[in-house]
């Protein structure tokens, strides 16, 4: 017992002792570090700002396995994989906002996920529907270094027929504070889409006006 205290206490045995350590623990560290994935996407037009999608990576590349090399590139990240979306400062990546909380792994589509930053980065509007039926914008405005909510999402929309199922996608900032919006409502008894795309103006108080509306056609989803 005594040789193998004075063994272990050999400067030979711990640096060797050390060096396994540092090689099985260090690798244990960088398996449970890469486990989890990242995309950065939507940065914002002063670079200051970005949308990060938190993935399981593992389960990711399990779901995908399988599909074509086109679908894998369409799809990138399976939704049933999402952790998290948020919104991060760049370039240290310190989350400003958490996009979905809960509601990221109920996500319907990766590929659905939508941000637009206005001209001067002051505003963005965010969609990423969490329901079959239904999907909403949600409009960001910076105010003393944070962006806050401005509106309910649902206010976010104008009146149409139908209404079994609704999506209003942000389509761009036309200027700071004003967003075009596109917007379809499908019937219960109906195959008919009804599609149309309109304008709002946000006030100095955060009301919105809508400007103008026009009906398009617009791809159910």
């Amino acid at each position: 017992m005594v040789n193998l205290v004075m063994r272990l206490k050999s400067p030979v045995v711990q640096l060797f002792l050390g060096a396994s350590l540092w090689l099985f623990g260090g690798s244990a560290f960088g398996q449970a570090q890469t486990a989890e994935g990242e995309k950065i996407r939507d940065i914002s037009p002063d670079k200051k700002f970005a949308v990060r999608v938190r993935y399981d990576a593992e389960k990711n590349r399990k779901l995908l396995e399988g599909l074509s090399a086109k679908e894998r590139r369409a799809r990138q990240i399976s939704s049933d994989a999402i952790v998290a979306v948020e919104l991060v400062k760049l370039p240290e990546k310190e989350v400003a906002e958490d996009l979905l909380g809960k509601a990221a792994s109920s996500l319907v589509s990766y590929a659905d996920i939508s941000l637009i930053w206005s001209p001067d980065s002051k505003w963005f509007a965010f969609y990423a529907p969490t329901e079959t039926r239904v999907g909403y914008t949600t409009v960001y405005h910076e105010r003393d270094g944070a962006f806050i909510i401005v509106r309910d999402p649902e206010e976010l929309r104008i009146d149409a027929k139908g209404g079994f199922t609704e999506h209003v996608h942000p389509v761009r900032w036309s200027q700071p504070g004003v967003l075009v919006l596109k917007q379809y409502d499908s019937g219960r008894d109906s195959d008919t889409t009804l599609g149309f795309q309109f304008t709002i103006r946000f006030d100095a108080e955060n009301k919105f006006h809508v400007l103008n509306k026009k009906k398009i056609r617009v791809e159910a989803e």
